[in-house]
């Protein structure tokens, strides 16, 4: 029992420092408040379950009905792939992170690097790109892709330019340019380093964490290529959680000023307070709107995760 809770505790920690981390890369201040740090926690921490709570309904049923066996690689991938159905663009960005991750690990391998020092390359270059077909996990992503394209809309995807950026992409890639300008030297610095956290990583270690991932989500095994998956998955949403708070906050003060004049009912940009407006952290407020807004989450009939429901 006590190696268990030392477990819990160690990966709570870990979870918390990389939150913290990542909030500030997309959009909250340098410390980010540990309130907002919790909530936003906990909101991966159940989304992520119903992705796999959901993979493994979809995997039950696809091996009741299934005449040819596939590999346990697809059929998980295809479980998780399966979700992504109605998201191209989401899936395109998968498929263009499992690309890159392959390409980069191709190219560290040929100057002599270590395997196990590869484990959690983030995809933050587009332009090396190899022949990474011959890769097994893009492979299998393939394979994933085409058993659920009922019209070949999806395997389309992977003869796009893997330069390619979305419309949704393209915007959250501005915004952050702009804020990233805006950064005073020694806050870029900190800003640098925070780059290399995330839920599989920090800086100087990148093993280790994969197991306690799955365990946290409640996913007792996976193969590398859905453990990369989930972990897209666990990146998008942080992203999209915080990016979205961000222009909240960002549209504040004249959005509450306007509901003010029409209705009484909220606070004026005065009453909040100058020094909470212009604090470049943000508040629970914004994260607790920034969910509201995702399209769908609050209907009864919707049981998925917001990532599938966001676009």
């Amino acid at each position: 029992m006590s190696s268990k809770n030392s477990s819990s505790s160690k990966s709570r920690s870990h979870y918390q420092d990389a939150i913290m981390h990542m909030m500030f890369t997309q959009g909250d201040g340098p410390r980010p408040l540990e309130e907002c740090q919790d909530f936003l926690l906990n909101i991966i921490h159940e989304e992520m379950q119903k992705i796999v709570q959901q993979a493994n309904v979809i995997r039950e049923q696809m091996w009741k009905g299934m005449k040819q066996r596939k590999s346990q690689v697809v059929l998980d991938a295809i479980a998780l792939v399966y979700q992504f159905r109605r998201q191209p663009m989401l899936l395109f960005r998968l498929i263009t992170y499992i690309r890159n991750k392959e390409s980069q690990l191709r190219k560290m391998e040929e100057v002599g690097k270590a395997k196990d020092d590869l484990q959690e390359l983030e995809a933050s270059t587009l332009g090396i790109m190899d022949n990474v077909e011959r890769k097994m996990n893009f492979k299998y992503l393939r394979k994933a892709v085409e058993s659920i394209d009922v019209n070949g809309v999806l395997m389309k995807l992977f003869d796009r330019n893997p330069t390619d950026l979305d419309e949704t992409e393209l915007a959250r890639s501005a915004r952050q340019v702009q804020r990233v300008r805006k950064l005073p030297k020694r806050v870029y610095s900190n800003f640098c380093r925070s780059r290399q956290w995330s839920f599989f990583s920090k800086p100087r270690k990148k093993n280790g964490f994969q197991k306690m991932f799955l365990d946290w989500i409640a996913m007792p095994r996976a193969t590398r290529l859905t453990t990369d998956i989930l972990h897209f998955c666990a990146k998008e949403l942080v992203a999209m959680i915080v990016d979205s708070a961000a222009l909240i906050k960002e549209n504040e003060p004249r959005a509450w000023t306007a509901l003010k004049n029409r209705d009484g009912t909220f606070r004026t940009a005065q009453e909040i307070g100058t020094k909470e407006m212009e604090d470049d952290v943000l508040q629970l407020r914004h994260y607790r709107e920034a969910i509201r807004r995702v399209p769908g989450r609050n209907k009864p009939h919707f049981k998925g995760c917001m990532l599938f429901a966001y676009f």
